[in-house]
């Protein structure tokens, strides 16, 4: 099975779960945090202020999309998704909110490409201050600079495995070029 192949088929599998299971960190989280909330069909609401005309954010279940709304207005809109069992996470332009954290961070725009697309696939990273990094579970990790090199690293040696640039294709996907394969997130490795 070809990279494409197994990528369209994890990202399936995901969504999949994502709509069987994605209340489910909601709702745990509320009963952490006892915010007052309504369940449709569709969406959960949880309401910020003491009315439900008032300050809410909005989470749709399957395209994945938040809003934090007052009375009819929206004021921001974004993405979300579980963080494991009872946290979640917001993607809203560059700023990400973390449950776990309870508060929002600013990631720089130079990686929104790789953040929507990330977000979109239901991929684990991080960003510090070497840039924004994918851990792939065969051991290696992807590091994506501000500079726009990217490091393919193999993460218990640092040994770098391979390496070149790479530079946003659109919003939400990118490319790499390495000295031998060009990477695209929307027809994966092709060789030079």
């Amino acid at each position: 099975m070809k990279n494409n192949q197994i990528y369209k088929e994890k990202r399936k599998n995901n969504i999949y779960e994502q709509a069987l299971v994605s209340f489910t960190c909601l709702k745990k989280n509320i009963e952490t945090t006892d915010d007052v909330y309504e369940e449709f069909a569709d969406r959960i609401e949880i309401y910020m202020e003491n009315t439900t005309s008032g300050l809410r954010w909005v989470f749709y279940r399957l395209n994945n999309k938040w809003k934090k709304i007052t009375g009819t207005t929206t004021q921001k809109e974004g993405k979300w998704f579980c963080d494991g069992y009872d946290n979640f996470v917001i993607i809203a332009g560059n700023q990400r909110y973390s449950s776990k954290k309870d508060g929002w961070d600013t990631i720089d725009p130079v990686f929104n490409c790789l953040l929507n697309d990330v977000v979109d696939r239901h991929m684990d990273y991080s960003v510090d201050d070497n840039g924004f990094i994918v851990p792939f579970k065969n051991g290696a990790h992807y590091v994506f600079h501000k500079d726009y090199k990217w490091s393919n690293i193999l993460t218990q040696t640092g040994a770098v495995l391979e390496s070149g640039t790479w530079k946003c294709d659109g919003d939400n996907e990118f490319k790499i070029d390495s000295p031998t394969h060009i990477y695209s997130s929307k027809t994966g490795w092709k060789k030079k």
